[in-house]
């Protein structure tokens, strides 16, 4: 996983070396703050040709919400960012590459969050010595590729603004990590979820991943 998306990120960047005599796109999700990892993202596009274009979306990720149990309390505290290469081509060819298009996303995504939990720490025979009751902090790191499907709309004449609309399908891989917790701390991936269907939120390992929604555009 980690080699495809470094390959894409290589063929985003030899390609932006291509465009820089074209004209380019400014983006915004405006649903970026309805995400679990909420925040502001916008982001970038090159077009190569009339058929083939390179987009980034660079976005900061500044609060978190999400089904957790009663003792995390200070979840509003998360702080990261991520990155979203992708490669498009459009399926009709025209100067202003519209219609119908097919696009490869590359994503890396890196969250800090601070928590307030109970967390059992073991003796060296594996029996619980104590329970930990404070504070620490959790990383989250996500990468993976979607495979999307859209669709482009204009809403002036001049053909400069716009709305993305996209669904895909694609995977990626969590992982997580912890600091502030006494050496022996048992942590388990879903420390924060009672049994529920958001568990798979704070689940390690790779999962499907389901990208729908639509970005704002302007052409310049």
């Amino acid at each position: 996983m980690k080699k495809i998306f470094s390959a894409l990120l290589c063929v985003f960047f030899s390609l932006a070396g291509m465009a820089q005599a074209n004209k380019f796109t400014a983006t915004l999700n405006p649903f970026s703050f309805a995400e679990r990892d909420g925040g502001f993202t916008p982001g970038i596009g090159y077009n190569i040709n009339s058929r083939l274009a390179i987009y980034a979306d660079l976005g900061v990720i500044f609060f978190s919400a999400g089904q957790y149990s009663g003792d995390v309390i200070e979840t509003n505290k998360s702080l990261g960012y991520k990155i979203k290469p992708a490669i498009r081509f459009y399926l009709k060819e025209n100067k202003i590459q519209s219609g119908g298009f097919i696009e490869l996303e590359g994503m890396y995504k890196r969250v800090t969050y601070h928590a307030v939990n109970e967390v059992d720490v073991l003796d060296n025979n594996g029996d619980i010595a104590y329970t930990y009751i404070g504070g620490y902090k959790v990383k989250k790191d996500v990468y993976g590729f979607n495979f999307k499907i859209g669709n482009r709309l204009f809403f002036d004449k001049e053909k400069k603004l716009g709305l993305d609309l996209y669904i895909g399908l694609g995977s990626r891989t969590k992982k997580f990590e912890t600091s502030g917790l006494p050496v022996a701390a048992r942590f388990d991936d879903d420390i924060f979820s009672d049994v529920n269907i958001f568990n798979f939120f704070w689940q390690s390992g790779r999962t499907i991943s389901l990208p729908a929604g639509a970005k704002l555009f302007y052409n310049f």
